[in-house]
């Protein structure tokens, strides 16, 4: 496998989750983006293991400057809402995914990983409120709608003859 160079200039290294989830009208929606970064000299830039969230606006603003953060955060958000549809196409109806993005030392982004049971705790460490109730609500929202459209469905009859 090929080495990215997936850090900070400080040599920390960081990814960025992309939270998407289906909303009360069954679509799917970006919940939010954080940048998860890693403890100093650390490889991986997981949470559990000491890692610390950021706001991924400012950080890549700090990386990159601003103008090409944006254009990272405007990929990133492209990325985010395509994805989700096409892995769906291929694997099934899915509910929610985290999506991890590496933004390597040139500002390339790179899909890392896809988790269709995501974490949440991400946006309760940056304190983004929107964000954490939105990631808590949006699940049952979606299960709300597929409960309203099994109720919409006709009924189906069914034989036990052979």
């Amino acid at each position: 496998q090929r080495y990215l160079a997936l850090h900070t200039r400080e040599g920390d290294a960081y990814d960025v989750r992309a939270l998407v989830q289906k909303n009360g009208a069954g679509r799917w929606q970006l919940t939010g983006l954080a940048v998860r970064r890693g403890q100093s000299g650390s490889l991986t830039a997981n949470l559990h293991g000491g890692g610390m969230a950021c706001a991924a606006e400012p950080m890549l603003a700090r990386e990159f400057g601003r103008a090409r953060a944006e254009a990272i955060l405007a990929e990133l958000r492209q990325l985010a809402d395509t994805l989700p549809e096409a892995l769906e196409s291929r694997h099934g109806r899915l509910a929610e995914l985290g999506i991890d993005f590496g933004v390597d030392t040139s500002g390339h982004i790179w899909m890392l990983e896809v988790n269709s049971k995501p974490g949440r705790s991400i946006f309760t460490y940056l304190r983004d409120d929107k964000a954490r109730l939105a990631a808590v609500a949006n699940p049952l929202r979606y299960v709300d709608y597929l409960l309203r459209q099994t109720a919409a469905a006709p009924a189906r009859s069914f034989s036990l003859k052979k």
